[in-house]
């Protein structure tokens, strides 16, 4: 069963990123640099806000519905009361703009539209985590791909007819409105209803549970989105603009891949755990690592080395110089940040003590705004790609520390080192080749001579050999 839904996750989490990068590409062609600079604040903003006042009500959810398959009653009253008192308080947070906005330049209207985005998202969400608690990943995945399909059509559209940033928001509104309520209408029906059976207790221990998560993933939001309002302030929203989708090309690159290889690795290591004990576990986490670090890797160079071709195919006119600038330094923050994300914060997770996953996001996110106010005014883009670099790689030292209070996660350093050298010597021969194939032909036949060239760097460097090969092409491995 774990394969089975692993593999339907994987599928659903690709298709869903493959959109989200066709969604960036499209935008780019229909808004100007500076409108898109505009949509990443106000989807900044709502992502904070969703994490800081609904992210608690989602993960407790998912911990605890399993346990209370017959009596999921006082589990809806609790998720029901905590959404619709989150909405309450957003609602009180965001009043002054609304109120106030014109007189501060701050449309009304995309204010207004951008708290219905979170309100529908944070509930969209919601559904999402109670068909994972039930173990419906067919429905889960297909939500995400709809949203992904129905957003950037009406998006689009919206757009076309001179609607500009409202109507990409109001795109993702439609798609979140016609989802809930053609496909998830039982649920809420279920959820609202039975607020009456609320137990006190039973939030308390929502909140107990759900408010390390939130406050680790906010500071985890300050650290990749704040940045965003650096550079509107210093620089302009055109360049926050170029940012977001240098930023969003390369950590849809190298993120797919890693959530695809967290979700089926994640099941699998925690019954190891549970039934053989950590010998068992860490063959499997090693495993693990080196798939992460040995697929991402070479993505990243490669698209770094490949960043003039990217740009010029995938994105419009006005982005191509600055976006290529962007890629080679983003890329690797994508891969910095994803290594924790998706292997270093089970170090929490397996030693079950969640409560220290705050410490390295919480400092480094301390550092990360000290650094943007000293960089951004001087370097611009760069420097908060510097900055974020930085406190990346912060949080991963800070995370190794403190690995050893709670569950030391295995780092096999030599074969890490030769991998990372492979996908070097293979980025520096793309890179060198790009120059003596035509540009109508140079992604297809610079990646196919960069997936063999860094295999047989693997099979020099003996990290792999025929037969291993073999089976992880046909997943046998796994």
């Amino acid at each position: 069963m774990f394969r089975a839904h692993s593999m339907v996750y994987l599928a659903g989490r690709v298709v869903s990123g493959l959109l989200s990068f066709l969604t960036v590409s499209i935008y780019t062609r229909i808004l100007s640099p500076k409108e898109y600079g505009g949509y990443a604040l106000i989807a900044a903003t709502v992502a904070m806000m969703s994490m800081l006042f609904y992210f608690w009500q989602r993960v407790s959810l998912l911990r605890f519905l399993p346990t209370r398959v017959n009596d999921p009653e006082p589990l809806y009253a609790s998720s029901a009361i905590g959404y619709l008192a989150s909405c309450l308080l957003t609602g009180l947070v965001v009043l002054p703009a609304i109120v106030l906005g014109e007189r501060e330049g701050i449309s009304k209207t995309l204010v207004l539209t951008g708290l219905i985005l979170l309100w529908s998202d944070a509930l969209f969400e919601l559904v999402l985590e109670f068909l994972r608690a039930r173990l419906s990943p067919g429905r889960y995945s297909i939500y995400g791909v709809l949203k992904g399909l129905i957003a950037l059509s009406v998006g689009s559209l919206l757009v076309w007819h001179h609607l500009s940033i409202l109507g990409v928001l109001l795109g993702l509104v439609t798609a979140n409105l016609l989802i809930l309520s053609l496909g998830a209408r039982t649920f809420l029906t279920q959820l609202f209803s039975s607020i009456r059976s609320l137990q006190p207790t039973l939030n308390k221990e929502f909140l107990r549970y759900g408010l390390p998560f939130t406050v680790s993933f906010a500071f985890g939001c300050i650290l990749n989105l704040s940045d965003r309002y650096f550079i509107s302030y210093y620089i302009g929203k055109a360049d926050t603009g170029y940012y977001s989708v240098g930023y969003e090309l390369a950590r849809q690159s190298t993120w797919v891949v890693m959530q695809a290889i967290n979700l089926a690795f994640y099941p699998f290591v925690i019954r190891t755990l549970d039934q053989e004990g950590p010998i068992a576990a860490n063959a499997i986490l090693e495993t693990n690592f080196l798939l992460l670090i040995g697929i991402t890797a070479p993505i990243a160079f490669g698209v770094s080395a490949l960043a003039d071709p990217i740009a010029r195919l995938f994105f419009g006119l006005e982005y191509i110089d600055q976006v290529a600038r962007i890629i080679p330094l983003s890329s690797l923050s994508a891969v910095v940040s994803g290594l924790y994300g998706f292997y270093f914060v089970q170090t929490f997770q397996l030693g079950r003590k969640t409560y220290l996953q705050i410490w390295p996001v919480a400092i480094a996110a301390v550092i990360h705004i000290g650094l943007n106010f000293w960089w951004i005014p001087t370097h611009g883009i760069t420097g908060a790609l510097y900055s974020t670099i930085v406190c990346d790689s912060l949080v991963l030292i800070i995370s190794f520390f403190l690995s050893r209070r709670s569950y030391v996660l295995p780092i096999p350093w030599r074969k890490t080192g030769l991998i990372v050298l492979a996908a070097g010597l293979m980025a520096l021969a793309v890179n060198y080749l790009k120059h003596y194939c035509p540009p109508s032909y140079q992604i297809p036949v610079l990646v196919i001579f960069g997936v063999l060239c860094y295999t047989t760097l693997l099979l020099i460097f003996r990290l792999v050999d025929r037969r291993m090969l073999i089976g992880l092409l046909s997943g046998k491995s796994l």
